[in-house]
């Protein structure tokens, strides 16, 4: 198959003007609140090309002639690189929605507000819409602090404590929950099946530095007026949560969820292979081929889509779907 890509810069279709001296176009996706990035690499050896302005919108998508294109999203231009011998114009944008303003550090502190009303607060603050996943959304947290934190630091705080991510996407402010097999912006997104054997490379690294077997959970018992501690799970290797949380059950879920989490990080999957512009961060894969106890399900953590003169190419860092 042929494989295509539509760029337009504030509205207006560059993609004819751009095909000539294209030498690579690179669209990092990534889940959780990193922001999702942009690479245009041009061939300018006639010194003819005019440069974009910082601040542009790029809107980018990528496919296959035969079976049409798909939008990957908007992306604001943040820097603009000249080179020469030979002459060169790299271009880098970032997503349109990360804006600079959610990572003023900041402090605030919220009193018995469902988790839902504290990303609609924030979200308002931006100008964002909140889209947040109900479960999670009607969680109410007694107390927390946001102290010299950035906003989105902030939430991707009290996501990671929940086995949640937070995204700036589409003028929405995401809160979902990891590896349910959706987009970020909750839309449901199809498994696709890979045989490693059909993959250009690859590894699989298990780490078992990174294991911890326990968690401990901070509380505040009101009744002894102390701070006082949970754990979850067995052994030495003991993971510490951060944050004192307003009761013993808080704790313990949370303490919960956070092992659940950790216990997906010690196994890594990174994959090259032909590119599929259907698969993206969040993605689920159906793995075969693998060392048995290691096929199943892998969560995509990071999607690299890749188009050169050679063809397109997709770069996947995944993590298990579940614990094993």
């Amino acid at each position: 198959m042929k494989p295509i890509f539509k760029l337009t810069a504030d509205g207006s279709d560059i993609t004819n003007l751009l095909n000539n001296y294209l030498i690579s176009l690179s669209l990092t996706d990534e889940a959780g609140s990193n922001s999702d990035k942009l690479s245009i690499s041009l061939d300018d050896r006639e010194n003819t090309l005019k440069l974009p302005k910082t601040g542009a919108v790029l809107a980018v998508a990528f496919g296959y002639e035969e079976t049409g294109l798909i939008q990957k999203g908007s992306f604001n231009v943040d820097e603009v690189k000249l080179s020469w011998a030979p002459n060169k114009i790299d271009i880098t944008a970032r997503s349109a929605n990360l804006r600079k303003e959610l990572r003023v550090k900041r402090d605030k502190s919220f009193h018995n507000k469902k988790l839902g009303e504290i990303v609609q607060f924030i979200a308002k603050r931006h100008g964002l819409t909140p889209k947040v996943d109900s479960v999670l959304g009607a969680e109410i947290i007694e107390h927390i602090d946001q102290t010299n934190e950035s906003d989105i630091s902030f939430l991707d705080r009290i996501a990671d404590e929940r086995s949640a991510v937070v995204k700036a996407h589409e003028n929405m402010l995401i809160f979902a929950r990891e590896a349910t097999a959706k987009s970020i912006s909750n839309k449901p997104l199809p498994t696709t099946n890979i045989d490693i054997k059909d993959t250009a490379s690859g590894s699989c690294i298990l780490n078992d530095r990174e294991r911890y077997t326990s968690v401990k959970a901070f509380f505040y018992n009101k009744q002894t007026a102390k701070k006082e501690v949970v754990t979850i799970g067995t052994g030495n290797d003991v993971y510490e949560m951060r944050s004192t949380f307003a009761t013993k059950d808080e704790a313990l879920k949370m303490a919960n969820a956070k092992l659940t989490k950790l216990s997906r990080l010690t196994e890594k999957l990174t994959i090259s292979m032909t590119g599929n512009p259907q698969i993206t961060a969040e993605s689920n894969l159906n793995i075969t081929g693998l060392k048995q106890g290691l096929n199943g399900l892998w969560t995509v953590k990071k999607a690299t889509h890749k188009i050169t003169s050679s063809g397109y190419t997709l770069s996947l860092e995944l993590q298990p779907t579940k614990p094993r």
